[in-house]
């Protein structure tokens, strides 16, 4: 009797379809590919299998990842390690994948595992989402308050984070952070997450912080990957008439926050490409004559010290220069906020598995988030008082 192996796409953040199925007498070969739903690129895959019937020799799983040269980095797989559970388990690390040329020079994107249940789960990285977010302001006891400034396209409420209203006088120099402007990059979201998660620890008073945990919650919810989405990126459409409704939705609570603050920073949550491995690094806004902004790369340094050497790329501070579907006035978050509100911007990178030879589990990703709110914190203590900054 064969192992009936089902697939199923339909869990929180699902994306993947089922290629093939090939039973052998001690293992399963079990062949998946990510789907690129609303978006000209593919990466993101979440699924569950549930194996039915099967004999207790065949206890190793060989899951295939098809056409994953198709994706935004998903080769060579050595350098990607995807996350694993059982039911109501914590998600592990699973082995680096192994990159299997085919005949035509095409490749398969390999990861072995043991089945040590008949329902396990597989992601590219570690999930997040709402119930995350729902866990960080229950933790924060009272220092975070959770707002809907909005409902999305489909219905979905948008959800922003606060540690205080400001007020009218705008005593408080502001920080205003976003996350998932593209749907998948969740290892941004795990960063992020450390870096509230250490303000509420430590009670920081001396800001207004309001964020955006979710920005793109459709896709989130749906398990798109959303690079890039059509008809155009969450990120690309920050111009000063915005090109999406969420757009629009963000950039009036960023008014609602400038003027209940002396706006000081901004930053950006994201991740790279699949299978980029040289630690964490950050774009910085160009000034008027086409150089990183100063004040930004003041900070870009700040916070390449804050972060250990092991999960910092060589590289930190670098300006934008790869290629762009969509141009300019299509501005993307960090740009808008530094042409529009005269202030540092920047939008960090977070790899999805590992910096240089290091793995990043979760907890690499809170400590490092923690380390910028240490970074944000002590910098705070010799910031002028009038943040406002005149770019050239």
């Amino acid at each position: 009797m064969q192992t009936n192996v089902i697939f199923d796409n339909k869990i929180p953040y699902g994306n993947g379809i089922l290629v093939g199925v090939e039973n052998k007498k001690k293992w399963l070969e079990v062949a998946v590919t990510p789907e690129a739903l609303n978006a000209p690129e593919s990466l993101w895959f979440c699924f569950r299998l549930k194996f039915k019937n099967r004999p207790e020799t065949q206890n190793r799983l060989r899951l295939v990842v098809k056409y994953f040269y198709n994706s935004l980095g998903g080769l060579p797989a050595e350098k990607i390690n995807p996350v694993t559970r059982i039911a109501k388990g914590d998600w592990q690390r699973l082995s680096a994948g192994k990159t299997v040329p085919l005949p035509d020079g095409r490749a398969d994107a390999v990861w072995e595992t043991d089945i040590i249940a008949d329902s396990m789960d597989f992601a590219f990285c570690f999930p997040y989402g709402s119930q995350e977010v729902d866990g960080l302001v229950k933790k924060s006891k009272g220092y975070f308050k959770k707002d809907i400034i909005g409902v999305s396209p489909e219905g979905r409420d948008i959800v922003r984070l606060s540690n205080n209203y400001g007020d009218e006088n705008a005593k408080l120099p502001g920080i205003y952070l976003v996350a998932r402007q593209h749907s998948g990059e969740t290892s941004g979201s795990w960063a992020l997450h450390g870096f509230l998660a250490r303000l509420a620890e430590r009670k920081a008073q001396a800001m207004t912080v309001w964020c955006l945990p979710l920005t793109n919650i459709d896709g989130i919810e749906k398990g798109y990957y959303g690079k890039d989405n059509f008809p155009i990126d969450i990120n690309r459409a920050w111009g000063a008439l915005p090109m999406r409704y969420e757009n629009l939705v963000f950039q009036r609570d960023i008014e609602r926050w400038a003027g209940r603050s002396r706006p000081l920073l901004a930053l950006d949550f994201h991740s790279p490409c699949g299978c980029e491995a040289d630690g964490v690094y950050c774009f910085i806004p160009k000034n008027g004559k086409g150089t990183a902004d100063k004040i930004s790369s003041e900070w870009s340094e700040h916070f390449e010290k804050s972060i250990s050497a092991d999960f910092a790329s060589g590289e930190f501070g670098k300006v934008a220069n790869y290629p762009s579907r969509w141009e300019e006035p299509c501005l993307s978050y960090y740009k808008f906020m530094n042409k529009f509100y005269k202030i540092p911007a920047l939008s960090f990178e977070f790899p999805y598995s590992r910096s240089m030879e290091n793995i990043l589990e979760k907890r690499n990703y809170l400590e490092i988030g923690g380390s910028m709110a240490d970074a944000v914190l002590d910098r705070l203590k010799t910031v002028v008082k009038n943040t406002m900054v005149n770019y050239e």
